[in-house]
């Protein structure tokens, strides 16, 4: 009787191991990330690029935390008080005018990312802007404007363009999206901006921009645009729309996934042996855990299971 009671207990023992929905959480095991970083998004479809970008961003190392600000006026002041490391944002432009001071000039109501005149090439930036509002003749409009769009995204990097919609929308023509960096985010903020690189062919860059430069080459745009909008969507590379087409800069420094590329600029910011960030949990059944504790307490009474 004692057998065949034990081997009954040992089936539903089984049976409850394998069909319990209930689960507790046992232990964690994760790498140790170069560093962790917040990222805030406001719409759903942000809320998956942030979700992609982490996954793209822990192959260098950084553990990304992607939160979903759902009211938006929570999320305006997040991005106004500089409480973020990195956020999804979506500028829309309803006018021809390549002037973008409200954005990217130190005193821009836009300007989330802290760009100032303190940090290298802050002052250039400044200085083109407002000469640019002075330019009359056309062309050299043009060329001034691609001068600062170099500038922004070669020597500042407050941002990662994304994407501009492939079918302009005649209400919203200039509307498009970009991965906004805090420039004061404490992984590359602070002193970092003021420390210059001695690695051969890098000495024009800080520290704090080899690590958004690292961030740019590994984030994945066209495997993002595939996986979200079948590749329909146009990849910005400017702070200017490139729906602006006479002012959008072709030509510009246009980061592309590259791994090596990433590693590379990590490693002349003095960061060594990177090896990317994993996370693994293991879960137990807790309806199965007592039945286990009675089982085993039964096995050790030898009067019971003879």
């Amino acid at each position: 009787m004692f057998r065949s009671t034990r081997k009954l207990f040992e089936i539903l023992l089984i049976f409850f191991m394998i069909f319990s929905q209930t689960v507790i959480y046992v232990t964690s095991e994760e790498t140790e990330p170069l560093a962790t970083l917040e990222l805030i998004a406001y719409s759903d479809t942000h809320l998956k690029y942030g979700k992609k970008i982490a996954e793209q961003l822990a192959s260098i190392g950084l553990k990304i935390l992607v939160e979903q600000v759902e009211e938006e006026i929570d999320y305006g002041l997040k991005l106004k008080t500089g409480n973020f490391d990195l956020a999804m944002v979506t500028f829309t432009e309803t006018i021809t005018d390549p002037d973008l001071s409200h954005i990217y000039a130190p005193e821009g109501y836009y300007n989330y990312f802290g760009i100032n005149t303190i940090i290298p090439y802050g002052n250039m930036s400044k200085t083109l802007l407002d000469e640019g509002i002075l330019i009359t003749n056309i062309t050299e409009k043009q060329n001034h404007y691609y001068e600062w769009q170099e500038i922004i995204v070669d020597k500042i990097i407050p941002i990662l363009p994304f994407f501009s919609l492939t079918e302009r929308n005649e209400d919203l023509p200039y509307s498009y999206d970009l991965l906004a960096f805090n420039l004061e985010s404490s992984f590359w903020g602070g002193s970092n901006h003021f420390i210059w690189l001695e690695t051969p062919g890098k000495a024009e860059y800080t520290i704090s921009l080899a690590i958004r430069k690292a961030i740019c080459y590994c984030i994945n745009r066209i495997e993002i645009n595939e996986r979200f909008h079948k590749n329909t969507y146009t990849i910005n590379h400017s702070p200017i729309s490139y729906y602006l087409e006479f002012y959008y800069y072709e030509d510009i420094l246009k980061y592309e996934h590259d791994l090596e590329e990433a590693f590379e600029w990590l490693e002349a910011a003095g960061f060594e042996d990177i090896t990317p960030y994993e996370s693994s949990f293991t879960y137990f059944s807790i309806t199965a855990l007592p039945l286990i504790t009675i089982y085993y307490k039964r096995r050790k009474s030898k009067t019971k299971f003879l």
